[in-house]
């Protein structure tokens, strides 16, 4: 009997699809992507997820919805996604979600921009405040929240990977907000993210 190879439904452009992307190749975990265009519906998906979202894994106990979700499954069943004392995992899984938080925000803000025939500005300048707060918090955090030591990271933390992936997302969706000006110690954790094969395998089309 062959073993279960676990099924990632993706978007190409999915920031959240990405991250899941990074995390299985990093693991070294065999996969099958099924790519989807998040605009139409897909039985498939919606059997496996009612929400229809993007990622979602089926494994071998079953579907797993939400990046977040995802990540903590793969850091039970392989490890490696988070570190092992409960104070630094609190720590990186926080600092985690709030650069998720800013590919949530960038997400919102492209679709209002982009998708709505009269776009709102009070939602335009809510979804920018949001990103603006997080990232200017996130410039202030020290070195060990971004660089790690642990074997196969290739250097970086989740919070460095998911930071990365919003990064990219923003340099494709909304080249207009300039983050490099504004936050040029990040350009340092992009570059190392970008000399990862696993990153650039999973680089969104433009």
């Amino acid at each position: 009997m062959h073993p279960f190879q676990p099924i990632l439904y993706v978007s190409l452009r999915s920031p959240f699809a990405r991250r899941i992307r990074l995390a299985l190749r990093r693991l070294g975990v065999t996969y099958e992507e099924k790519f989807l265009d998040v605009f139409q519906e897909n039985l498939e998906l919606n059997n496996a997820n009612p929400l229809g979202l993007v990622p979602t894994l089926m494994t071998s106990h079953g579907p797993v919805s939400d990046s977040n979700n995802i990540l903590e499954y793969l850091n039970d069943t392989h490890g490696g996604i988070w570190p092992s004392d409960v104070r630094s995992k609190i720590n990186a899984r926080q600092n985690a979600v709030w650069c998720a938080g800013i590919m949530q925000s960038l997400v919102l803000y492209f679709q209002e921009a982009k998708l709505h025939e009269v776009p709102s500005p009070r939602w335009l300048k809510d979804h920018a405040e949001s990103m603006e707060t997080t990232l200017s918090f996130l410039s202030n955090a020290p070195d060990h929240i971004w660089l790690s030591s642990e074997t196969g990271s290739n250097g970086l933390t989740q919070a460095a990977w998911d930071l990365s992936v919003a990064l990219e997302y923003m340099d494709l969706r909304l080249p207009e907000l300039n983050w490099r000006s504004k936050y040029p110690s990040f350009t340092a954790i992009l570059d190392i993210a970008r000399k990862s094969s696993y990153f650039c395998e999973t680089t969104p089309p433009t």
